[in-house]
């Protein structure tokens, strides 16, 4: 589910059951797996890959890819812990 607000390129992959919510930006060639959930406030940098079941908070910034599943992303998109 995309929010009003949010912007998504159409160069980019969404997978099913994802949630994007409103004044993120993700830009070209970017794919993300299904079940991820990405706050507001976020940009997804060109090129990057987000893993399946993801939760990137609120207001990271310059988000590039991340393998695996389950990453939590803080402020400054970077790697925090693995969820369980």
């Amino acid at each position: 589910m995309i929010q009003p607000l949010a912007y998504v390129h159409p160069g980019a992959k969404i997978a099913k059951n994802v949630v994007i919510e409103p004044f993120t930006t993700i830009n070209n060639d970017v794919v993300i797996g299904e079940g991820t959930w990405i706050g507001s406030n976020v940009t997804i940098m060109e090129g990057a890959r987000i893993g399946k079941n993801c939760t990137i908070f609120p207001g990271a910034r310059k988000v590039d890819s991340f393998r695996g599943t389950c990453p939590c992303l803080g402020k400054k998109g970077r790697f925090i812990h693995f969820k369980r």
